[in-house]
């Protein structure tokens, strides 16, 4: 695999922005990045990159799902940090998220979007202020898909770019075992664990982050 100079095109997940990522763009200044805004304190928008050289998909975790389920664009990697391919918890699917935790969200969100977001970014470990004008609509939608989408099974195809599953070991929002078993399927995956880190790796961590992902990214680049 030819991989020069590749773009990192990342996702934010719910309840977040793209200026989510600039701790890890900053510590990344090799490398050219786009955000994806999935819309929820305005409208909508990606980056537009001319087809000239080879696109990393970067994900936070329900970011990392709408990558998944959407495969909006080819890529030629996939990196997720803190994310999953599956959110909700199955009987073939444990330990994740119990069902009832989004469902009260989604009941909550329609009386006080404001209220549920800034809670949510709070247990995250977020810190400052709500982004103005969160979007109700988007919201809702966000947390239907954290509900209801699975993409351990794409409807394309099956998922078989390399993937870099990059975790913290004192997450708040995903249960404890939860990163060891949510890429399980999938054939090529390699796994870290910052065991003190959060639900915010990139905020939190960026360093950490982008070590890895320069090691994956010249591992990708060896390959035939």
């Amino acid at each position: 695999m030819t991989l020069l100079r590749p773009r990192l095109v990342m996702v934010h997940g719910w309840g977040f922005e793209p200026g989510f990522w600039q701790g890890l763009r900053n510590a990344l200044p090799e490398l050219e990045c786009g955000a994806v805004d999935l819309g929820y304190y305005g409208p909508p928008c990606g980056p537009a990159f001319p087809p000239d050289r080879p696109l990393i998909a970067v994900g936070h975790s329900m970011g990392v799902l709408w990558l998944l389920k959407t495969r909006p664009f080819p890529w030629h990697g996939l990196i997720s940090i803190n994310g999953f391919p599956r959110f909700a918890e199955e009987e073939d699917f444990k330990p994740a998220v119990p069902l009832r935790v989004i469902e009260r969200m989604i009941r909550r969100l329609a009386a006080d979007p404001a209220g549920v977001v800034e809670e949510f970014r709070h247990r995250c470990g977020a810190t400052g202020p709500l982004p103005d004008g969160p979007v109700p609509e988007a919201l809702l939608q966000g947390l239907s898909w954290l509900r209801d989408w699975d993409a351990r099974q794409d409807e394309n195809g099956p998922n078989a770019e390399p993937i870099l599953a990059l975790s913290g070991g004192q997450d708040p929002i995903l249960p404890e075992g939860m990163d060891e078993h949510c890429f399980d399927g999938f054939p090529d995956v390699r796994r870290a664990r910052l065991e003190q880190g959060g639900h915010l790796l990139p905020v939190t961590d960026p360093d950490w982050c982008a070590a890895r992902i320069r090691a994956f990214l010249a591992e990708i680049a060896r390959r035939p």
